[in-house]
């Protein structure tokens, strides 16, 4: 009977211990773990791409800037920034809209910029 209490109680503690630790991390990191943060930057940037191939739809044009895109509720202007602060850029290309994060380093053309592709 003690044997069996004392490994749940020890399956409690590991469970409270991970927590803590995960808690721990996000706090003093303040921010998702680096894939996350990754996916967000691709999922903000084909939010933007299709956001600007519904406004081309719709306007048989390129939008001229952010404004267009956000006045016509296309995009969120939350998907404008990527998760390090830094705004996406965008551009019309004949086989469709593309957008771009600067990545981690907040640099673009750099090996760490992120797309929509995989």
């Amino acid at each position: 009977m003690i044997g069996r209490f004392s490994k749940i109680l020890c399956g409690i503690a590991l469970t409270w211990s991970c927590a803590a630790a995960g808690l721990f991390l996000l706090h003093e990191f303040n921010q998702p773990w680096p894939c996350s943060v990754a996916r967000i930057a691709r999922l903000r940037a084909r939010e933007i791409e299709m956001g600007i191939e519904q406004f081309q739809i719709e306007n048989k044009r390129c939008p001229a800037g952010t404004a267009e895109l956000i006045q016509g509720r296309y995009v969120s202007i939350h998907s404008l920034v990527d998760p390090w602060g830094r705004a996406l850029l965008f551009w019309c290309k004949d086989d469709g809209p593309r957008a771009l994060s600067a990545g981690p380093d907040r640099e673009f053309g750099t090996a760490d910029d992120v797309t929509d592709a995989y």
